[in-house]
């Protein structure tokens, strides 16, 4: 959506209206009007607004994906993500693919990496998962859980 607004200057109550418009479009942004294009651009990339929308776009078997992935300190490879979850090889490739198409629609909006290739190894790639994707998956995780127990 674009929008153009012509206001005459000399008329104070079109500029009201015109800052009334921009300020219900900086809100349904979740921004206000002391946000800077530097802390704009901040929280845009930040981890946890990229994690949320990634949350939203995946189903419970992602979020539990995703969530096992926080739990490692280091690097991680699909065979590892098979043996904690029970999965074969074969089918957590086809887990790790579905979350890549979330993953990349995520990136489409924001610049964080969540998984970075680590090193190709005979067992196939190892990934690391960015610190800060991590912090914001055991928040939101925690979230779930306490609203999925009441």
């Amino acid at each position: 959506m674009k929008l153009q607004l012509e206001v005459d200057t000399a008329n104070v109550a079109e500029i009201k209206q015109a800052l009334a418009v921009l300020r219900g479009l900086l809100a349904a942004h979740g921004l206000g009007e002391g946000d800077t294009p530097t802390s704009i651009a901040a929280r845009t990339d930040s981890p946890d607004r990229a994690i949320a929308d990634l949350w939203n776009r995946l189903g419970e078997n992602g979020q539990q994906l995703v969530a096992l992935a926080a739990t490692f300190d280091g690097p991680f490879s699909l065979a590892t993500l098979a043996a904690r979850t029970g999965d074969t090889p074969t089918a957590m490739k086809s887990r790790w693919a579905n979350l890549g198409r979330s993953l990349r629609k995520t990136l489409d909006q924001f610049s964080v990496r969540v998984f970075k290739e680590h090193e190709n190894t005979a067992d196939g790639w190892t990934f690391v998962m960015d610190e800060g994707a991590k912090a914001a998956v055991r928040e939101l995780s925690k979230r779930t859980t306490t609203t999925d127990n009441r």
